[in-house]
């Protein structure tokens, strides 16, 4: 996972895709808009993908060296495992050794109760899988800042969608995030990674089809090295690519 972070991007692409994380179709988003994909990071459920996945959020966070914070904050529910798997990642890949907290949906009134479980510290950078509407770190923006002391420097989020907060805005959701809360929003990929990657596919497929027709046996070599992920995706790969080329686009940014 070392190298640039392009390539750290479609690698994470292309491990997101081998575990059936990125769905495409026809699905209804939290902030009720339609997408021809899904990114769910409740799929990444194995103890292997779990360890992968926070070493592509731990490899996001350190490369810009610009997030300065001293713990990390997961949003009930799908946060919660992020957190700690990023929290692990840190501490065995770059050698910082953070703690995590996380919040309960409801306050505990026996026990040690309250809402926060874990430990929060004054800096704070909130795990999160995507931003659609911005309406999670909202409310971890609240909780936080509830405990006093604390508040967010940051946030991290695996895929940006790059996408429009609505039809009359002009910013992202990523974006609106960053300018209602002047903090810095790091992702591991954006749409227009995935969006590459699929355009690559579908050229390497082509020429190899178009090699083929012509008699040419010898083109292994040209082959994606992930072609099971190409043969069960293609076809609907193929209509997102198209799909998302053909809206209107803002400079990384589209409405659905």
């Amino acid at each position: 996972m070392s190298g640039s972070a392009d390539d750290g991007a479609i690698g994470f692409v292309k491990f997101a895709l081998s575990q059936g994380v990125l769905k495409f179709g026809q699905f209804t988003l939290k902030s009720g808009r339609t997408s021809p994909y899904f990114f769910n990071a409740g799929l990444f459920h194995s103890g292997a993908a779990l360890a992968d996945l926070g070493a592509f959020y731990a490899d996001a966070i350190i490369a810009p060296r610009g997030v300065e914070f001293d713990c990390l904050f997961g949003p009930a529910y799908k946060g919660i495992p992020l957190a700690a798997a990023v929290a692990i990642a840190l501490h065995q890949r770059h050698g910082r050794s953070v703690p995590y907290a996380y919040n309960r949906k409801e306050a505990k009134d026996h026990g040690e109760g309250g809402l926060i479980v874990g430990k929060l510290a004054p800096k704070v950078l909130v795990v999160d899988d995507v931003i659609t509407a911005g309406t999670a770190i909202r409310e971890s923006m609240d909780i936080i800042r509830s405990q006093g002391g604390c508040s967010v420097v940051g946030v991290v989020v695996a895929m940006d969608r790059e996408e429009r907060m609505s039809e009359e805005s002009e910013l992202s959701a990523i974006q609106q995030v960053k300018r209602d809360f002047d903090i810095p929003v790091v992702s591991i990929a954006r749409m227009s990674h995935l969006i590459n990657y699929l355009q690559d596919w579908c050229l390497s497929y082509l020429r190899i089809a178009r090699l083929r027709q012509r008699g040419v046996q010898r083109c292994s070599h040209l082959a994606p090295s992930h072609a099971s992920i190409w043969a069960i995706h293609a076809p609907l790969a193929a209509h997102l690519v198209v799909l998302m080329w053909s809206r209107p686009l803002m400079p990384l940014a589209f409405s659905l």
